[in-house]
């Protein structure tokens, strides 16, 4: 992310932001385009999803309808990512998961590693096809429009007086997520997970804003400890939508003759373990989201966001928000 001049207005500060975005977007486009590697896909729809926090948080000092377009097109772009992002995974993790199963089953498996290879190759056809619509052409042409022009006086207020909203928001997405995670409780179902997730993204990629735009290094040592929680968060998510995936393929291969018992046994064996780890990802969200929640870690989130306010204590205003 650029570093921002104190000097700067905040639509030239939110214009800087958005450029470098759109660079990373556009870098990791022409990967996508050349289905070069799962890196790029995970690298644009990273972009994508700072940009939409971006947005989000700055909205009010954008002109109402670039705020409202942004906002649809980038929730657009996540969605039709997202399938792509989930075969490309599962595929990448098959081959390990064939080492669960007894030797004279792991064979089994070839008839569901074809499905997914073909439901990748069909969500890689739907985002080329995106990428060449003219939805897709317009936005880009609107956003690099948009950078280039600048502000235009639509907010020339210093982006100093603005830089206190990411850290209040950085508490107030730390809380929501606290409160989120002290009500999963042992029968909680796994869409609360996915959910504080979700919330845990947001919060990362508002730390690494705020650092980028007021200070260097105090945020690390969150993000890492931010970091381990997703990383359980994510585990649970993925074996959750492999397992869902499986059972899906199952309801398919009943219907073809030609399928034997050992092709569901191998799958049955699959899902069973998957199912085992994604128990035993939620165990360790408790002991990860204790220390996240912890009066220690309050304390240290406090203190980040604290680090603006006490700049500019009286100039943010509340309703930036």
């Amino acid at each position: 992310m650029p570093d921002i001049d104190e000097s700067a207005t905040c639509g030239q500060a939110l214009c800087q932001i958005l450029t470098r975005l759109l660079d990373d977007l556009t870098l990791n486009e022409a990967g996508v385009r050349a289905v070069a590697d799962m890196g790029s896909l995970h690298n644009y729809r990273v972009a994508i999803r700072r940009a939409r926090v971006v947005v989000r948080l700055f909205r009010e000092i954008m002109p109402a309808h670039s705020a409202d377009y942004f906002s649809a097109e980038l929730r657009w772009l996540g969605r039709l990512t997202s399938p792509l992002r989930d075969a490309d995974t599962q595929l990448a993790a098959l081959a390990g998961y064939n080492k669960w199963l007894p030797e004279e089953l792991s064979s089994y498996l070839e008839r569901f590693h074809s499905h997914l290879q073909q439901v990748q190759i069909s969500e890689r056809g739907k985002i080329m096809t995106a990428l060449a619509d003219k939805r897709y052409e317009l936005f880009m042409t609107y956003w690099r429009a948009f950078v280039a022009k600048g502000p235009a006086g639509w907010n020339n207020r210093a982006w100093t007086i603005y830089a206190g909203v990411a850290g209040r928001e950085i508490w107030r997405q730390y809380r929501r997520m606290v409160r989120r995670g002290h009500d999963i409780g042992p029968g909680a179902p796994a869409e609360a997970l996915h959910g504080l997730r979700k919330d845990g993204k947001k919060l990362r990629y508002l730390i690494e804003f705020f650092d980028m735009a007021a200070h260097g290094g105090e945020a690390e040592k969150l993000l890492k400890q931010l970091r381990r929680l997703q990383d359980v968060l994510g585990a649970h998510q993925d074996y959750e939508v492999h397992a869902d995936t499986i059972l899906k393929f199952c309801e398919q291969l009943a219907l073809d003759e030609s399928a034997s018992y050992k092709d569901f046994l191998a799958l049955g064996v699959l899902t069973g373990r998957l199912n085992g780890l994604q128990a035993a990802a939620r165990d360790n969200f408790s002991a990860r989201f204790k220390k996240f929640s912890s009066k220690r870690s309050k304390r240290d989130f406090r203190i980040l966001c604290n680090i603006a306010e006490k700049e500019k204590p009286d100039q943010t205003p509340e309703s930036a928000m």
